[in-house]
Parts: C-alpha cells; structure tokens; sequence
C-alpha cells in the first residue's frame, strides 16, 4: 500500500496515511526543474571529458557558497575559468526527464490543472528540454532565472490571478520549500534530487515521496 509522509511541524514526527483518504485539490501544480523534473547531474561530463559525477558529488558543489562551488568546479573539471562561462549552460541541454515524467503530466493534465515550470536555470534551456522531450503539450509555463522561487511564485499569481490555496509545489530543494511555504501554499518534497531525504523532513514538507507516479494519487 502506497502511502503519503506527512509531518507535524510542532513535534517533528510523521505519520503515514492511507493515500485513498487524501486528495490535494489545486488548479495549479508548480515543478521545480533540476533535480526534480531533470535529471541534470553527469551533463557535464561529456562536455569536459571528467569523470562520472555522482548525486552525491552534484549535491556537495551545489550547496556551497557560489565562489566556492566555482572554484571548487574549476578544480574539479581542470578547466580555465573564461571557459566554464562560456560554455556553462551548453552541457544541461543534454539532460534528460527522470523516469515516468511524461506520464505524470500527462496525468495531470488530464484532469485541467494547469502545470508550470520554475527554475533558477535558463527558460531557453529548459523550453529546450520541454520540446525535446515531448511534453510540450503538458506545460502551460515556464518561469527561470531567479534565484527566489517565492518571487516567481508571487508574479504567477498576479499574473494569473490565482490563489495561494490554489497551487501545489514540488520541489527537491530544502531552501524552496522554507520559502514557498511562508506563502502559505502546499509543498511536495521529492527524494531522488539534489537535497537527500533527512534534510528534506527537517523543512516539514506537506509530503514527501519517493515515486515520482506517488503523484498521480493524490492529484
């Protein structure tokens, strides 16, 4: 039996609940991009001819502090710096959706929520990846290069007069979600991304799964 983790922010502790007897009612589902959506963590290997980076090496350059996490690629990839700018966003044109992506939105989309992308990448590289994956008829919109996911948030509302109870977020991100809740809307946290699975339960998500098709149960 499938069931959903959810959390009591007050005591920390968790409690599994039949997903039969939950249902998220939303006209909007927001995705995150890169380790969420994407699967965005060996795309560099090609390009520098390095070694295979593992999750676990993606997320240790991830989370540190922006010069440190170049200076830390620079030594890593063994390239000049001018030359990591210049070629920085080519490598993610070549990721890939993680496993039953399309399903799920197609899933989604079936049912009239509206779906949207929102990523501190490139809308162009991630437009890219949409059209090329084939599930450009399952994206309404695509919002990128902020690194405030509330912010973005806050212009999707207004700009399609939405409600915050009327969106549902999914996220691999700690950070996002602390933020995307002070809006008072509804996060999801997904396992297999960049943040690992303690970190995430430390935010107190409304969920957290480990199966992206987990989703198609309670949508």
């Amino acid at each position: 039996m499938v069931c959903w983790l959810m959390f009591d922010c007050q005591t920390r502790t968790e409690e599994k609940i039949n997903w039969c007897r939950i249902k998220i009612m939303v006209k909007v589902v927001l995705f995150d991009w890169s380790g969420t959506l994407c699967n965005d963590y060996t795309d560099v290997t090609g390009l520098f001819s390095v070694k295979t980076i593992t999750p676990d090496i993606s997320r240790s350059i991830y989370f540190l502090p922006l010069t440190r996490a170049l200076r830390h690629c620079l030594a890593y990839f063994e390239i000049r710096f001018p030359k990591f700018l210049l070629k920085q966003n080519s490598p993610f044109q070549n990721s890939k959706l993680f496993p039953h992506t399309k399903e799920l939105l197609k899933f989604i989309k079936s049912k009239d929520i509206i779906i949207g992308i929102i990523s501190t990448q490139s809308e162009d590289v991630i437009n890219y990846i949409v059209n090329k994956s084939g599930i450009v008829n399952y994206i309404d919109f695509v919002e990128g290069r902020s690194l405030h996911k509330g912010i973005l948030i806050k212009n999707i509302i207004k700009k399609y007069n939405l409600r915050t109870k009327d969106i549902f977020y999914i996220t691999d991100l700690s950070d996002d979600i602390l933020e995307i809740k002070g809006l008072g809307i509804k996060t999801c946290a997904v396992t297999w991304g960049y943040d690992d699975e303690e970190k995430l339960k430390k935010t107190c998500p409304d969920a957290i799964i480990s199966l992206i098709l987990e989703l198609k149960v309670i949508l």
